[in-house]
């Protein structure tokens, strides 16, 4: 099977008969760090104005509370109540388990949440149990209060056409009768979910499905023909537009708020027939994709594919990633990857070198990985090779893996020190981030062709923080070319008296530079009183002759 092509999500069916093992304890090797600071602050009254790719940038990276809320129950429709948190083998989640992702530098946390096991009893408008509401709410609590993104989803709740018949939830096939039921169902969950936590602040993200597919199919759904791809990611698509009307509609903070939609079974590779839902916020919808790759090295049970190679295995990570950068980022599309990791197969070296070169790549598209884990491993007594995604035993407050998190955590800029390998644009230095990804072509010093960067994106930055720039010749060159005139980037905090000082400039404050067919890079170096303004008002960046692709700052 092309590797590309699978992307799996731990199913209930592989899960069963690996959690009972999962309550052992590897031989941890760092214990609970509760102490506050580790990681950037977020600079929340700032989220509301950045743009989806800059939200997604600032999400940086994140972990996921995988087979716990999520844990689903198919063939009645009964309350499975509190006790289903633990069903599939998870402790008790408590707020030092969170506290400690938190301090390790993860600045994201995605809690899936299965909801069709937790209607009432007998209601006939899918009333939530608000015991399972309130528990959820107080785990996304804990989150807001470390100072982390949150993602809160509807998850599992995907059925097969024989399942809506015995148990609450929606499918994804050309039935119109379970069309109509699933459109009821997602309308019903989201009002509540969205009535719950309308008024909670913009680090809470929605993500409206996840892994929506034909259950029908073999294979859970996962690999259908590009025709029953087509037709069911316009279902998809209508689903999500329901879902999102129901958001919007809200109020509060949900009318702006950040949300997450996935196309066919959240895999970048299956988009076709799928179109963003209409949107009354603007630039709020980020793309929520999946991708445990190359999936013979990350997923694969069998043992023929343990070794991490830049050259093959890396070579396949850029694909995954000029993909995505091609069809969203690059056109203003912010993209979140909701999963990924590589299983534990006794090949930690192989597995650090997975980590620093997809989440590098990730980071240079400015979208932040949040990593599966179901705390699974080889130690734990994980019995599938493809299934051992575990990296913190909440069990010790501990990390089975140090050296892999803290690479995936550094790589990703995310911890406080940031000063890891990070991708960039490629230059070779590692302590950059992307703040702006696109195409803009800067002409005739015309601020109609500029682009205005918000404060909040320089939040992390000192004062003697660079930003740099990716180029290449811009339009006029080309046409006029560039003798009779010289290229130039000039930074600007206003449109009156909003120049800064920086010593690569030249005597009019601007950036000369000479960009080429191929993409370079140039940086430049804002002084302490530049930076402070910069800070305070953001940075608006026009010029003459050039084309910005990425902008990006240490």
């Amino acid at each position: 099977m092309n590797k590309h092509f699978k992307t799996l999500l731990i199913t209930m069916t592989a899960v069963m008969g690996m959690v009972m093992v999962l309550t052992g304890c590897a031989n941890p090797a760092s214990g609970p760090d509760l102490t506050p600071g580790r990681r950037d602050p977020i600079n929340v009254s700032g989220l509301t104005s950045l743009s989806s790719v800059q939200f997604a940038a600032e999400m940086k990276c994140g972990w996921n509370l995988g087979n716990t809320f999520d844990a689903n129950s198919t063939g009645d429709k009964k309350n499975k109540g509190l006790s289903s948190e633990t069903s599939w083998g998870m402790p008790v989640t408590t707020k030092n388990m969170i506290t400690t992702v938190s301090n390790k530098g993860f600045r994201t946390i995605r809690i899936p949440v299965a909801w069709h096991n937790h209607i009432v009893e007998g209601s006939s408008s899918y009333e939530i149990d608000s015991a399972w509401m309130d528990r959820v709410e107080t785990v996304v609590k804990w989150a807001l209060e470390n100072d982390m993104f949150v993602i809160l989803n509807i998850h599992h709740d995907n059925l097969s056409s024989a399942d809506m018949s015995t148990t609450w939830g929606f499918s994804v096939n050309s039935n119109t009768a379970e069309q109509a039921t699933s459109k009821e169902y997602i309308t019903k969950v989201w009002e509540q979910i969205a009535a719950r936590f309308k008024n909670y602040d913009h680090r809470l993200v929605f993500e409206l499905l996840n892994e929506p597919r034909n259950m029908d199919l073999a294979n859970n759904g996962f690999n259908p023909t590009t025709e029953e791809e087509t037709k069911c990611n316009a279902i998809i698509k209508e689903y999500e537009q329901v879902a999102l009307n129901v958001v919007r509609a809200s109020g509060g903070n949900n009318a702006t708020r950040f949300v997450m939609v996935p196309y066919y079974a959240a895999s970048p590779w299956k988009k076709s027939g799928w179109a963003l839902p209409a949107d009354t916020a603007s630039d709020k919808l980020l793309i929520s994709t999946h991708a445990y790759d190359p999936y013979s090295f990350a997923m694969d049970n069998g043992t023929n594919n343990n070794d991490f190679s830049e050259a093959v295995e890396g070579a396949e990570l850029k694909t995954l990633f000029d993909s995505l950068n091609d069809n969203w980022v690059s056109k203003g599309r912010g993209v979140v990857m909701g999963e990924g990791s590589c299983s534990d197969k006794g090949n930690t070296a192989d597995r650090l070198a997975w980590f620093k070169s997809y989440v590098s790549k990730a980071r240079a598209i400015s979208c932040p990985l949040i990593l599966w884990d179901n705390m699974s491993t080889i130690s734990t007594g994980g019995t599938d090779p493809s299934e051992r995604h575990g990296y913190f035993n909440r069990n010790t407050l501990s990390w089975y893996f140090p050296t892999l998190v803290e690479a995936m955590i550094s790589t990703a800029g995310s911890a406080a020190s940031n000063g890891s390998p990070a991708g960039g644009s490629g230059s070779g230095d590692s302590s950059y981030r992307a703040i702006w990804t696109g195409s803009k072509d800067l002409q005739h010093w015309d601020g109609a062709y500029g682009i205005t960067l918000n404060a909040s994106s320089f939040s992390s930055a000192t004062a003697s923080s660079k930003i740099k720039f990716t180029i290449t010749i811009g339009a006029e060159c080309t046409n006029e070319g560039c003798t009779n005139n010289y290229s130039t980037i000039h930074p600007i905090t206003d449109w009156t008296d909003g120049n800064i000082n920086f010593p690569e400039a030249n005597s009019e404050k601007q950036l000369a530079v000479s960009p080429g067919s191929s993409d370079s890079t140039v940086t430049i170096t804002p002084d302490s009183a530049s930076w402070a303004t910069i800070k305070s008002k953001g940075l608006i960046i026009y010029g003459h002759k050039v084309i910005i692709k990425k902008i990006e700052v240490n």
